[in-house]
């Protein structure tokens, strides 16, 4: 089914959780993200980063929770053996643990893994295991799913009285728990089973009870399933175009949940309705997608239905070629499927069973003789007792015998298998052979493909060593080529009557002439009795086992079995003995590379020694480079300090009113120059004793909530006289609505950085644009001009202390420290922020940060977006007059306040509140009124001004 998508609120809780929680509690957080996304590739990354922490931690719960979640993302996503390796580390943590329910648990998503695989013993296993904690911990449900999908491997395997039976326990325990999941699911597979015993009337009941339950409950994967069964038993009716709507329905809503294996079922039988209806080019359509999408996710069990159906539609297409091609695929899967994993995975549990099926039927029939027996004649009931202890002696015999031979095949198999020698494999299997069955015969033949021949190295008669011979694949008539070439078991008890069923002729010469011993001397008799098995690893034939005997009918069933236990064994030996020779000439050939290494690897500790003497060399002169930066740093923070005292000298006999008392206008004009040069020197000075505390320190941040467009509109105030400059039209587009929670020190300093920036890179009559756009929670600050551009490559280096990039004209009649980038980019870092830019050659330079938007907390004013504010009052604008007395007062006030820079405005503004004075001194108290306001609006010019005022006069 597929996953609802998890909420917000829950993501967002459990995100903030893991800023808040410990290293332990970080992995419970981990997981749970896992689970809530285990649909998406965030639950797989959420499922890994739990499992390193749990690691680290050595937390074992939650490496096996962890392990749980990769398991189950990789179920969800149809890659079945991650999924298998992920639930088999879990199992061991749980196992260790001893945390029964967990262990359950992991069992039963190890059965489905194993089940989509269609591994089904495999899966079986995993089932029972399950069965039997969930028993335990009273787990009602999760045993009813235990017992349901038993009953699904049983079904798949045509065993469908046993299906049944699963069925019907898991129904009851469903009803019990009013589950309508799994009653809709077993109802479903109830139906199954009806519909595969052809009771398609039963069958269609069933489905449609599943489908009402799966309707009520919107359950979307058991309507798809249900709605396409219903298809089926419609195609059972022969109703083939009423059926194909339902199988479009039934792909439509898998496609919709995204479960591949699922939608092979409906291409099947959308493809094999096609056919019968003449539609051939549909059915090849539909055949091909199913096929294709089996080999894509590895589902044998459905690729063998789906090369059937296209083997038939081809053959009756008239396309023999590819009607053989798939019916050779299929003959391939289903042996691989049905007959060998099957038997040889359970032939020892079927033999165990069957042994003890008969040690009870020999109890019931002891009963009953003796019950014979004690009807009957004193002397009857002696002799029917000592032959009825001859008989039970001889089945005890039997018994034994069966139970002696279970374990001496596990045996031989691990003897078998812990050889690596060809000859000591043919002969420990020889050996035990003969123990168990008639070999008078005895041969194992290696399968060479690159030349084309079957080599029986090893081939023995009594004990006795025949000679070595070959037999080329070509040669069809001979049971082993026929073996090899299909992949099939050659069973005769009688040569001349059973040869015909592999061979077309039996060539005796070809025989007798090959059967000879070491010695050179023939073997009088021909064998009337063979078994030949292919020795398959990996669905490759390896080579071929073969006994005979020279009496007829000397093998049963029995001994058909054995064999194919012990080719099983031998087939793995053969491929860990060719896997070791392959390893061996490979050592081989490294051994004579490691010369070679050992040769080069001289030259490189040679290389190496040369290279450490470079790199300390290197490293001495990276000391004396830091040495001479360090040096560089404190010696221009010394010459950024001591242009202060000097700058205030240069400020005070420059300010405006100074500037006023020339009668020349152009000395009036050089004065207010030097005033305005010798702020922009200050700016820099200040950029350069910041950035170079700012690189020692982290950077202490006074957050309040202000709006963008106003600390916009200061910095632009601030620039207005280098703006009237160049002639530039400076437009602020931040909407005047936005606010935000930041330091409006640092941030007005940012803007006016950036306006300096911008200002002197745009020519005259150029347009600079701030602007603003929302981004949910987040504002974007844009500050764009239509300078000259700065070149792509250049853009990592501009934010740089001291660099300066392209051919800048000087600003304001001065040069620039190269620090006004990096103060903006040391700022906002430390707002959580970064600053961007993008440019176009000869077009201009957008520079641009995000912040937070806040909502409004308190009713302001908020000015029309996209005008600007009105500018501060200016000197004109200020009346009354400040007697000289007067100015002593406050020039103290301002030597005591003189250290204190602007940006520290708060600091500013306690010491003016602290500021007393005479009542009756109303020109200190209206100059202490505009100094606050000045500060209250971050307007730094008009109070350089009213300092300005009052210094010249000191």
């Amino acid at each position: 089914m597929q996953a609802q998508p998890p909420s917000k609120k829950a993501v967002d809780s459990l995100v903030n959780l893991l800023s808040l929680s410990e290293k332990g509690e970080k992995v419970d957080v981990f997981i749970k993200l896992s689970y809530l996304f285990s649909g998406e590739d965030r639950g797989l990354e959420y499922g890994i980063k739990a499992l390193k922490l749990a690691k680290k931690l050595e937390n074992k719960k939650g490496i096996a929770k962890a392990q749980n979640c990769i398991g189950n993302y990789h179920l969800r996503h149809e890659n079945y053996a991650a999924s298998i390796k992920a639930q088999q580390a879990a199992l061991a943590a749980w196992q260790e643990l001893e945390n029964e329910k967990a262990i359950a648990d992991t069992y039963w998503f190890m059965g489905n893994a194993y089940t989509d695989k269609s591994e089904f013993t495999s899966a079986l296993k995993s089932y029972v295991e399950a069965r039997k904690y969930f028993e335990r911990t009273a787990s009602d449900v999760q045993h009813a799913n235990t017992l349901r999908k038993i009953g699904v491997i049983y079904s798949k395997l045509s065993e469908y009285e046993k299906a049944h039976e699963y069925y019907q326990k898991a129904l009851k325990l469903y009803k019990a728990k009013q589950d309508n999941q799994g009653l809709s699911s077993t109802l479903n597979n109830i139906g199954v089973v009806y519909s595969n015993q052809n009771e398609q009337t039963k069958a269609w009941d069933y489905y449609k009870k599943s489908r009402l339950i799966a309707m009520k409950t919107n359950d979307q994967f058991m309507i798809s399933i249900t709605t396409g069964n219903m298809g089926e038993v419609l195609s059972a009716q022969k109703k083939y175009r009423e059926a194909l709507p339902y199988y479009q329905k039934e792909l439509k809503i898998l496609r919709a949940l995204n479960i591949k294996n699922r939608q092979i079922e409906p291409l099947e039988y959308m493809a094999q309705a096609y056919a019968i209806l003449g539609k051939i080019d549909s059915a090849i359509y539909f055949g091909t997608k199913a096929y294709n999408l089996g080999t894509q996710i590895k589902e044998k069990f459905r690729m063998i239905e789906a090369s059937k159906i296209l083997s038939d539609i081809y053959s009756e297409k008239g396309s023999p070629d590819s009607a053989l091609m798939y019916y050779r695929v299929y003959t391939q899967y289903k042996d691989s499927l049905f007959n060998r994993t099957r038997a040889l995975e359970l032939a020892e549990v079927e033999q165990k069973y069957y042994a003890e099926k008969y040690a009870n039927d020999l109890q019931d029939q002891q009963k009953r003789r003796n019950f014979i027996i004690t009807l009957g004649a004193l002397f009857v009931v002696s002799v029917f007792a000592i032959f009825q202890w001859v008989f039970f002696s001889r089945q005890q015999k039997q018994k034994k015998q069966a139970s002696e031979n279970i374990e001496l095949l596990s045996q031989i198999g691990k003897e078998i298998t812990s050889s690596l020698n060809l000859e000591e494999i043919s002969d420990k299997t020889y050996q035990h052979l003969n123990q168990l069955m008639d070999a008078s015969i005895f041969g194992i033949g290696i399968n060479i493909p690159e030349a084309e021949i079957v080599e029986f190295k090893l081939a023995l008669k009594d004990g006795k060593k025949m000679k070595p011979y070959k037999r080329s694949l070509h040669y069809k008539d001979q049971f082993a080529v026929w073996c090899l070439k299909n992949k099939k078991t050659v069973f005769i008890n009688d040569l001349e009557k059973d040869y015909s069923q592999y061979i077309d002729r039996f060539d005796t010469q070809l025989e007798s002439t090959l059967s000879k011993f070491e010695d050179g001397t023939s073997i009088p008799e021909q064998p009337q009795s063979s078994i030949y098995l292919p020795l398959l690893a990996d669905g490759q034939a390896l080579g071929v086992v073969c006994v005979q005997s020279l009496k007829k009918n000397a093998y049963t069933d029995y001994h058909l079995n054995i064999l194919e236990n012990l080719a099983v064994y031998t087939a793995i030996a053969l491929k860990n003995a060719r896997a070791y020779e392959e390893k061996r000439q490979k050592n081989k050939q490294i051994e004579k590379h490691v010369k070679k290494f050992r040769q080069a690897n001289k030259l490189i500790q040679e290389h190496y020694r040369e290279l450490n003497r470079q790199k300390e060399h290197l490293e001495k002169t990276n000391i004396k480079l830091k040495q001479s930066q360090d040096s560089k740093a404190r010696l221009t923070a010394m010459i950024a300090h001591d242009l202060k005292n000097p700058l205030n000298v240069i400020f005070a006999y420059s300010s405006e009113s100074e500037a006023m008392k020339a009668e020349n206008p152009q000395v009036r004009k050089q004065i207010q120059d030097i005033h305005r040069s010798a702020r922009r020197i200050k700016s820099y000075t200040n950029d350069m004793l910041e950035v170079q505390k700012y690189a020692s320190s982290n950077l202490t941040l006074s957050k309040a909530q202000h709006r963008f467009h106003k600390i916009a509109q200061e910095a632009i105030h601030y620039m207005k006289p280098f703006v009237e400059e160049k002639s530039i039209k400076v437009q602020n587009n931040i909407a005047g609505r936005l606010q935000g929670k930041f330091d409006a020190v640092y941030l007005e300093r940012v803007f006016e950085n950036l306006l300096t920036n911008a200002i002197k890179y745009t020519p005259i009559g150029g347009a600079i644009t701030l602007s603003s756009e929302e981004k949910g929670d987040i504002v974007c600050i844009k500050v764009a001009d239509t300078g000259q551009g700065i070149d792509p490559k250049d853009f990592e280096n501009i934010f740089e202390a001291f660099n300066q990039v392209g051919n800048a004209r000087d600003f304001a009649n001065t040069g620039s420290t190269g620090l006004g980038l990096t103060f903006c980019k040391i700022a906002l870092e430390a707002h959580g922020s970064q600053i961007k830019v993008a440019s176009t050659l000869g077009k201009g330079t957008v520079f641009y940060f995000n912040l937070p938007k806040v909502e409004v907390t308190e009713t302001l004013a908020t000015p029309k977006d996209n005008k600007p504010e009105p500018l501060p009052a200016t000197d004109a604008e200020v009346t009354g007059e400040i007697s000289p007395e007067e100015k002593v007062v406050i020039l103290s006030f301002i030597q005591s306040i003189a250290d204190v820079p602007f940006y520290k405005r708060k600091k500013l503004e306690e010491l003016v509140d602290q500021f007393q004075c005479d009542p009756a001194q109303t020109g200190v108290q209206q100059w202490k009124l505009k100094v606050q306001e000045a500060l209250r609006k971050r307007n730094k010019i008009r109070y350089q001004e009213l300092i300005d005022e009052i210094k010249p006069e000191a």
